[in-house]
């Protein structure tokens, strides 16, 4: 994911807070509490809403799920630290733009929105949507045939689950949050002013990298994308709950949307990009460098140490070591005129989290 950066990209960058956007985050947490680390929170939630409430967030899960619909992000407006005023917005999106947004998301993914509107018109289109939306499970082609049939039907069914889950459960959550979040928005604002908007959106995740020229940041997505602020405006909108996500939406007629964790409830540090993880588990797969990692789990041991208790010449023990070495997964210590080598615990231990914190971001 690709973003260009051009001399008009300063007025084009807003940092604000959005309680419709945490509140979704809420949800897709809500649907796969496990990988989120908000158990607790899950269980809160299934608390404070009645049967039917439960309910109706299964059955519309789809839309915050895994592709989370645009409409629950903010829109040319920007974000609003006031929900009634999102909620309202909401209520107030054409049809067209409605059906489109909650269509991509039923179907798993944008590919291609047709122009002007055409979805809402197009009978083979719509059929290939449901047929994708089908492969998701029931609930997912139910939904799909309700978003063709009664758009307005189903945008008035998010908008009150919406405002159930706010004033059941939402709002107290969102006083305890909303100071931290603003103060980071604040933050990034000002770093944008300061060091430049690649520096600020490169500040969000260890997955952004500025690179140069041209001026960009590329972000370690899934997906493709080539988002241009000189064409489109682009909200960093700071999460609470939102980890392991960096959520970064640019579906064309909207502006571009990155939700970011402000901090990771669980691990310590920036996290490796997958690739950086992948590199780390080719290196411990080889036997032999796997073997020499259990001799010195055990306790410090030199080069020539490793070589006589494996049979390995010593040239090829040291070679295995600067690879482990280089991959944070041993270190190495002096005792006079010998260097002795250890095993990284933490390494090993961190490389399960880092993997599935880069699967999942």
């Amino acid at each position: 994911m690709t973003i260009a950066i051009s001399e008009e990209s300063p007025s084009r960058l807003l940092c604000g807070v959005s309680p419709l956007a945490e509140l979704v985050a809420m949800l897709h947490a809500h649907s796969s509490p496990g990988h989120h680390a908000l158990g607790r929170l899950s269980a809160e939630l299934d608390g404070a809403m009645s049967g039917a409430g439960r309910r109706e967030i299964r059955r519309l899960v789809v839309l915050w799920s895994g592709y989370r619909a645009r409409f629950l992000l903010p829109g040319p407006s920007g974000p609003s630290p006031e929900f009634d005023e999102e909620i309202s917005r909401l209520g107030q999106l054409s049809p067209e733009k409605f059906l489109e947004s909650a269509a991509w998301a039923v179907r798993g993914g944008y590919s291609g929105s047709p122009p002007g509107g055409v979805l809402c018109r197009d009978v083979g289109a719509q059929s290939d949507i449901v047929l994708r939306a089908k492969a998701r499970g029931d609930s997912a082609e139910e939904l799909a045939r309700q978003v063709f049939e009664s758009p307005d039907a189903v945008r008035k069914r998010v908008i009150d689950v919406l405002v159930d889950v706010h004033s059941r459960h939402f709002e107290r959550e969102w006083k305890a949050m909303s100071s931290r979040l603003s103060v980071d928005a604040a933050e990034r604002a000002a770093l944008a002013q300061s060091a430049g908007v690649a520096s600020a959106i490169a500040s969000l995740s260890s997955a952004a990298r500025v690179m140069a020229p041209p001026l960009r940041v590329r972000i370690d997505k899934m997906h493709h994308g080539y988002v241009r602020l000189a064409e489109t405006d682009l909200w960093l909108i700071p999460s609470a709950l939102g980890w392991p996500h960096l959520l970064v939406k640019h579906e064309p007629g909207w502006p571009a949307v990155i939700q970011y964790p402000v901090h990771d409830p669980s691990l310590k540090g920036a996290r490796p990009l997958l690739q950086d993880v992948r590199a780390r588990i080719e290196v411990v797969v080889d036997p032999n460098r796997l073997n020499l990692c259990r001799l010195i789990a055990r306790e410090t041991a030199s080069t020539s140490d490793l070589a006589a208790r494996t049979g390995m010449p010593a040239s090829q023990v040291s070679r295995h070591l600067r690879r482990l070495r280089d991959a944070g997964l041993v270190h190495r210590h002096r005792e006079g005129r010998i260097v002795l080598y250890e095993l990284d615990l933490g390494g090993f231990r961190d490389l399960g989290a880092d993997l599935l914190s880069a699967l999942l971001r």
